[in-house]
């Protein structure tokens, strides 16, 4: 796309973003500082001619939400209003900052950048827990990239380096923006419905009137007036995907297995099919969710959980993201299960039996094949000499699946805890 210019590469978790817009080893806080004088920022940026041309530079996981998901951790803001860090296989909760008004949360290096809503914009060590304050500006969001922070304040995008020097206005008269691969997209009102979609220092948008948009991977994908589109590649190359919303949803995101979204005011989690349009409830009765790597996270009666994006392996988020469903090794013409009872009750365990090709499986069989509980905070599964041994952790009713190397051959059992 000629005339637009080349920023950096985000490496980002898949990020949730509806028209303008997701214990206790206590680190000692410090005060926050006070930030450096700065220049004064121009009042005449022009989105063709920005103030700074940003250098070509690698960067980490950011996201600019309420999750974070780096190699080792994943960073959140907790339902009660601290951020905190977990190992992202499961494990303790550390305090990294006390419960207040937060929104925002990226990580870059040593340091996790956030929004506190009462004061301006900060960062925190990692190690030490020190805060700063990098800016007094009340932002209503924030992306952070390793070249610095990128801010909206009441429809002006400011710039800052990630020490928070070089404050600077960059482009005035917009409703949101995007860091997406090398490009900021910034996100302006469209007269006649909805927005428009173009990064900085291009000719014209390469979306119109859209209402809804999120990003993923360095594709945007928006709900527009003509329908379902994604834009991809350097030109940000338009293509139609199957179906359409007739409400606008509460939320939408895209992750590897299609594109996610909750039909208003029902509480479900909807998986659509990027090539056919098939659609499936994942998830009901949740307050919100959100997609941090291969795994929705989600909230329900205040509490905090996990699952694969397709609804698979649901447990609560301190025992860990479930990851991707690992494909069986095993190849057979069929697999049977058969359990004494299909109802228990909690702290009750039982066995269920397992048969490849009508014969009893071995317990090498048994550690080939991929066994997956539809909601591990109603039973779990693990593998042992004479089957799988089951154990009822909550009441509810959820499915154990077996399934084999082939995508046809599998077994599923319906269980209830009462």
């Amino acid at each position: 796309m000629s005339g637009i210019l080349k920023y950096i590469r985000l490496i980002s978790a898949a990020a949730l973003i509806f028209c303008v817009t997701a214990a206790a080893c206590v680190f000692p806080l410090a005060e926050p500082s006070e930030p450096q004088p700065q220049p004064s920022p121009s009042a005449t940026a022009d989105i063709n001619n920005p103030d700074i041309f940003l250098g070509d530079e690698g960067c980490e996981a950011s996201a600019g939400g309420r999750f974070v998901l780096t190699d080792e951790y994943l960073y959140y803001i907790d339902p009660d209003g601290s951020i905190k860090r977990q190992p992202a296989d499961g494990g303790e909760a550390e305090l990294l900052v006390p419960a207040g008004e937060y929104a925002c949360l990226n990580v870059m290096g040593g340091y996790i950048y956030y929004l506190d809503n009462t004061s301006g914009i900060y960062r925190c060590a990692t190690n030490s827990g020190e805060a700063q304050r990098l800016s007094a500006l009340t932002a209503d969001k924030l992306s952070v990239r390793s070249d610095g922070l990128y801010y909206l304040c009441a429809g002006a995008l400011w710039y800052c380096s990630l020490q928070g020097e070089s404050e600077q206005l960059i482009y005035d008269g917009i409703e949101d923006f995007i860091l997406c691969g090398d490009y900021v997209i910034a996100v302006a009102g469209n007269e006649s419905y909805g927005f428009d979609l173009w990064p900085l220092g291009a000719d014209e948008p390469f979306a119109t009137q859209a209402a809804l948009y999120t990003v993923k991977d360095g594709t945007v994908y928006a709900e527009t007036s003509s329908g379902l589109f994604c834009y991809e590649g350097e030109d940000f190359a338009p293509r139609q995907l199957p179906g359409s919303f007739e409400l606008l949803p509460d939320g939408i995101a895209a992750c590897d297995e299609g594109i996610l979204y909750s039909p208003r005011g029902t509480g479900k989690v909807v998986l659509r099919d990027m090539i056919t349009g098939f659609e499936q409830t994942v998830l009901e009765d949740i307050d919100e969710f959100f997609v941090a790597g291969g795994d929705i996270i989600y909230q329900k009666d205040g509490r905090l959980y996990a699952a694969c994006c397709n609804g698979w392996q649901r447990r609560l988020l301190s025992d860990g993201l479930p990851g991707k469903m690992l494909l069986s090794a095993l190849e057979c013409s069929s697999v049977t299960l058969k359990c004494d009872t299909d109802t228990l009750h909690p702290g009750q365990s039982a066995t269920v039996s397992v048969y490849i090709d009508g014969a009893p499986a071995s317990f090498q069989q048994l550690m080939q094949l991929s066994c997956y509980i539809k909601d591990n905070t109603v039973l779990t599964v693990s593998p042992r000499n004479d089957g799988l041994c089951i154990y009822a952790a909550g009441k509810g009713e959820t499915v154990l699946r077996v399934s084999t190397a082939q995508k046809n051959v599998f077994a599923e059992l319906l269980l209830r805890v009462e």
